[in-house]
C-alpha cells in the first residue's frame, strides 16, 4: 500500500523489517520503483533500535553505502530521531554516530530534517526563540566535551533560533503579521 501511494508514512511493521534487514530496503525500493528520497522521507526508526548501538550503526552503515545519497538519507532519519535519556536531541546513539562519521553533508541533512519535523511556528516578539536558543546553549555546554561534532549541529540550531528571534522581534515592532 505504501508503494502504491496510499499511505503517507512507511508502516511501522515495514520500518521494523527494514531496520532488521537494511539490505532488503533498497531491493524493495528498486522492485516497487519507489523514489528513494520519498521512502526515506517517510521512514521512521522503531523505538527498539535504541537498545543496541552495534545494530543501530550497522543499519546506518548499510544505508550510507547502498546509495550515492545514503549519507543524506541517514541525516533525514537522524533528524527525526528521538531525544536521548538526558532529554536532549539527538539520542545518544545518533550523537555517537555523528561523531564517528564527522560528515558535513550528513550534518546538513540532520539540520534540514530536524527543522522540517518541527513544522510551522507562530511568529511572536521573538522571546520564544530566545528561550529555545538559551536551552540549546545549556545543552551545548553539557555535551561539548563528549560530543564536540554534535554540538556544532546544535550551535547551528541555536543560531537559527537567535536569527528567528531577531526577525520575529522586528516583525512584531513593525506589526507585519
Amino acid at each position: 500500500m505504501f508503494a502504491e501511494g496510499y499511505l503517507d508514512i512507511v508502516p511501522e511493521c515495514l520500518c521494523k523489517y527494514y531496520f532488521d534487514y537494511p539490505d532488503n530496503t533498497f531491493k524493495y525500493i528498486n522492485i516497487k520503483h519507489i523514489d528513494e528520497r520519498t521512502f526515506f522521507d517517510k521512514f521512521r526508526l522503531p523505538d527498539y533500535v535504541y537498545e543496541d548501538y552495534a545494530e543501530y550503526k550497522r543499519f546506518f552503515d548499510v544505508v550510507s553505502s547502498s546509495s550515492e545519497n545514503g549519507i543524506y538519507y541517514m541525516g533525514e532519519i537522524i533528524g527525526r530521531s528521538k531525544r536521548g535519556a538526558d532529554d536532549f536531541f539527538p539520542h545518544e546513539f545518533a550523537r555517537t554516530l555523528l561523531e564517528e562519521y564527522d560528515n558535513e553533508r550528513l550534518d546538513r541533512a540532520v539540520l534540514t530534517s530536524f527543522g522540517n519535523s518541527i513544522g510551522f511556528r507562530w511568529v511572536s516578539d521573538g522571546s520564544d526563540q530566545k528561550k529555545k536558543a538559551e536551552k540549546y546553549k545549556i545543552i551545548i555546554q553539557e555535551l561539548e566535551v563528549e560530543y564536540p561534532h554534535t554540538t556544532k549541529i546544535l550551535k547551528s540550531l541555536m543560531n537559527e533560533c537567535l536569527s528567528n528571534a531577531k526577525s520575529d522581534y522586528e516583525y512584531s515592532e513593525l506589526a507585519l503579521f
